[in-house]
């Protein structure tokens, strides 16, 4: 298990308490946040923006705060060029420190959560797009969530983070502190969020013993993506 940095902890604890305000809180809709010359938009659904602070360094990452409503939010950002630069010292032309504050207001709790970076929104990243969660970057400190006590990262042949061995109850908050990098600006990126739910059913008949818990896929991505996971397809995991 990768050790994790003390000061990415206490970041991350900060933004658990300064969330605290927002637990409850079920905004109607927000305008797409700019921080830095970095554009952050709910506008697919799914989600609602409540704040965005930071400047995407590893020491004061990108701090977005948000409340998951639906079952495939897609966080889009704009303005992630030569411009911006590298922030967090990585070998590519771009990059930048994000903690993700996710609250959620779904109607079940969560036991895993899934991010993917997409150059489109309909089509997974691919190796010579130049986009990922900091692939290759030997000094990467590790991407970790307040909840989630697992990580896988594959980084083929698409790029995604999966957070599992743990739970987020319905209106309780989860961070995730991770990377973006990319090697060549594009006029916007996607990052799909994937909540599995748990749905609790008595009896299930799933279950060999007639009770358990029924794990409800948010979408057949998510389905997919776990089976390739299973059956041994290329990624790093951290953790026990």
């Amino acid at each position: 298990m990768k050790p994790v940095p003390a000061l990415r902890c206490w970041t991350a604890g900060l933004a658990l308490l300064a969330l605290a305000p927002f637990v409850g809180v079920r905004p109607a809709g927000a305008a797409p946040v700019t921080v830095e010359g970095i554009t952050f938009s709910d506008e697919r659904g799914d989600f609602t923006i409540l704040k965005v602070t930071g400047t995407g360094t590893l020491s004061d990452p990108f701090i977005v705060v948000e409340e998951v409503t639906g079952g495939a939010p897609i966080l889009v950002i704009r303005g992630f060029n030569e411009n911006f630069g590298n922030r967090i010292g990585s070998q590519h032309v771009m990059g930048m420190a994000i903690t993700k504050m996710v609250i959620n207001h779904t109607d079940a709790s969560w036991n895993e959560y899934r991010l993917e970076l997409r150059t489109t929104p309909d089509s997974p990243s691919t190796y010579g797009d130049g986009l990922s969660f900091a692939q290759g970057w030997a000094k990467k400190p590790a991407v970790v969530s307040s909840n989630f006590h697992h990580v896988q990262e594959t980084d083929e042949p698409y790029d995604a983070i999966d957070f599992d061995q743990g739970k987020v109850e319905q209106d309780k908050a989860v961070s995730f502190d991770f990377f973006i990098t990319d090697m060549t600006p594009k006029p916007e990126i996607f990052l799909l969020q994937e909540p599995v739910r748990s749905v609790a059913c008595n009896p299930c008949s799933s279950s060999p013993h007639g009770r358990g818990v029924m794990i409800a896929y948010e979408s057949s991505r998510s389905y997919l993506f776990r089976h390739a996971r299973e059956s041994g397809h290329p990624g790093q995991a951290t953790g026990p």
